[in-house]
């Protein structure tokens, strides 16, 4: 399993709550007075509360409060790091922390912890290969119809449709054979709609390509090659744009005219501070003005921070290959690993995107800025946006490094993270 679901505070954690009684409170040990960053321990260890603390307790003292905040906290980021972002941790994990707890004091114990790590041993699980006879199969398909909320009307479709399963899916990691049993049995519903093609040549293809899907965390080396060439087009960009002050917006000439454009269309985070969904192009300018402070950081960060940073993501969506092109994305080592089809080959891809979420860090010196972009995509049978054509759901994040004390600020790094399933869809409004 690609992900990195065994960092070092995580298992602290657990190996915590595995040798104590479940109502057992997590606390700090006092081997060291700081927690140093994120989701480590600084060289602290998890013990036994010695408070007498104990769930419900509604009149615990600030000190308490502040200790298991800071504790539930750690827990928290450690989980974040694991996954690559709390938008990529999957519901039942989610589901399994209880988050509406945390920040209010409240303890947390063993149970709550083991609780936490059997839902994330299940989504490990859903990554190894399944052998697919004929009762998972009818099992797999009889999922599918549950999620799409529709059926198969006829027996014998179900029953192709569970051969179909076996002949193709057999071997493959659960959580893709689940999307491939999704795939099958929405296309043989759709089967009248002029638009669905459907034939086993087609299903060999997409099986092909569910072969090479992963999941992968942050910094995951496999995406190196792609993380490089993702840095030089971002810098190739920056540098074209930086001194063209068309390009830049007329209020803000400081700013980029399609980050300006897309401010009202995406939910944003700059330096903690979230803005929802269609908050006003000028609150979102202003934020980001007010938090990066120089001009050049202004221009080269606005210049890749809006919807268009999504159409590289989209030629490997879309296993894009331009015969002119020095490199082609989903040619690279990795490419192949993300949520993708052949949009050439098919007519029509496997994704859509959705939604996308933008969040700016700046370090405490000014001279760095974090930009992370998470993109939703629709699994649909062929890119259409309703929701009878989908089949599950992906996020997709892309983390860049700035520089920002060079003349022209410089992408230093690019990171990747992916999670999707065939186990829910973004519903329409």
């Amino acid at each position: 399993m690609p992900l990195n679901l065994n960092n070092a505070t995580y298992k602290s954690f657990t190996d915590f709550a595995s040798n104590v009684n479940g109502r057992t409170i997590a606390a700090f040990g006092d081997d060291t007075t700081s927690v140093q960053g994120g989701g480590s321990l600084g060289g602290r260890t998890i013990v036994p509360s010695h408070n007498r603390d104990f769930i419900g307790n509604v009149r615990r003292n600030t000190s308490k409060q502040e200790a298991n905040n800071a504790v539930r906290k750690l827990f928290r980021q450690s989980i974040i790091d694991m996954f690559g972002g709390e938008s990529m941790i999957p519901e039942s994990v989610k589901t399994a922390m209880k988050l509406e707890d945390y920040g209010k004091g409240k303890p947390l114990s063993a149970r709550r912890i083991m609780a936490v790590k059997v839902a994330i041993d299940a989504v490990k699980a859903e990554m190894q290969p399944v052998k697919i006879d004929d009762a998972k199969a009818r099992q797999m398909v009889d999922q599918s119809e549950n999620m799409l909320g529709f059926a198969l009307g006829d027996p014998e479709d179900a029953s192709k449709a569970s051969q179909l399963l076996m002949k193709y899916g057999d071997g493959l990691p659960g959580k893709s054979a689940q999307v491939l049993s999704n795939f099958i049995v929405n296309s043989m519903i759709r089967a009248g709609d002029p638009s669905v093609e459907f034939d086993e040549d087609i299903l060999r293809d997409f099986a092909d390509d569910l072969k090479t899907w992963d999941e992968f965390s942050l910094g995951d080396n496999r995406l190196n090659e792609v993380g490089k060439e993702f840095m030089k087009l971002q810098n190739d960009y920056i540098r074209q744009n930086f001194n063209v002050p068309k390009q830049f917006s007329s209020a803000n000439p400081d700013v980029f005219k399609a980050m300006e454009d897309d401010a009202n269309r995406s939910t944003w985070s700059i330096n903690g501070k979230q803005l929802p969904l269609g908050s006003s192009k000028e609150t979102v300018v202003s934020e980001f003005c007010s938090a990066v402070k120089d001009s050049k950081s202004r221009k080269a960060i606005s210049t890749i921070f809006h919807q268009g940073t999504q159409s590289d993501l989209q030629k490997l969506f879309y296993k894009t290959v331009d015969p002119q092109a020095e490199t082609n994305l989903c040619q690279l080592p990795g490419g192949n690993l993300f949520v993708s089809r052949d949009l050439v080959k098919h007519g029509n891809g496997i994704t859509r995107t959705n939604d996308c979420q933008y969040d700016l860090r700046l370090s405490e010196d000014g001279k760095t800025a974090t930009m992370t972009v998470t993109s939703m995509q629709d699994l649909t049978i062929f890119g259409a946006p309703a929701d009878q054509y989908k089949i599950g759901k992906a996020i997709v994040t892309l983390q860049s490094t700035i520089d920002l004390t060079k003349d022209i600020p410089e992408v230093t790094d690019v990171k990747f993270a992916q999670t999707f399933t065939p186990n829910e869809i973004y519903k329409s409004a």
